[in-house]
């Protein structure tokens, strides 16, 4: 693996980040199957929180908006690193290319309205842990108009969208494990987690 690590961020005083950034994973060569990887973790003493894990091969670059991390979520010290691992762990080579561009990272508890961007307070979702099968719904929104919601694993790939225009979407059919839920409106996007059990 080749592993890059940011320098030192101090997020001692906050309750919540926001973290977006685009990406490129690229395979080729070997005969075997590819196991490649590509992963974008957060790193605090001795505590890791995996932000994405990429398996499949693109040729473009692909964005992630707006990763929310709570200090519930990982330990929010004065020593915070953001990792990204890109290689192939396994004795059959093969060529990898990634990298990560365009990293932004948002402190506070509560961010400002931009255009094309939500509010924390615009915008919730609940219940955010929930069991196959179970609806998420999205409220705080009466003046807004949904123009689809999307899921995606954590691979970041988009495994179900909804343009009905609903402001409730089922999990139906989704193994457990932590889902983004991007929904995107009349006056921007914003994304959240959401949890289904095992």
């Amino acid at each position: 693996f080749n592993t890059l690590t940011s320098p030192p961020m101090d997020f001692s005083a906050e309750e919540k980040i926001d973290i977006s950034f685009d990406y490129f994973f690229h395979i080729s060569g070997g005969r075997e199957a590819p196991d490649d990887t590509l992963k974008v973790s957060l790193v605090s003493g001795t505590d890791t929180l995996s932000l994405i894990q990429v398996t499949d091969s693109s040729e473009l670059w692909l964005s992630i908006d707006t990763i929310e991390v709570l200090s519930s979520d990982i330990p929010f010290s004065d020593s915070v690193f953001l990792v990204v691992e890109i290689g192939d762990p396994g004795p059959i080579g093969h060529l990898t290319e990634g990298g990560i561009d365009n990293i932004n990272i948002v402190l506070g508890s509560v961010t400002t309205s931009t255009e094309g961007q939500l509010s924390e307070v615009e915008i919730s979702l609940f219940p955010t842990l929930i069991q196959s099968g179970e609806q998420v719904i999205v409220s705080g929104i009466a003046e807004l108009h949904i123009n689809s919601i999307e899921i995606l694993n954590l691979n970041g790939q988009k495994v179900i969208v909804d343009y009905s225009g609903n402001k409730s979407i089922s999990m139906a059919g989704l193994s457990p494990g932590l889902y983004f839920v991007v929904i995107n409106t009349d006056k921007g996007s914003t994304t959240k987690k959401v949890t289904i059990a095992d």
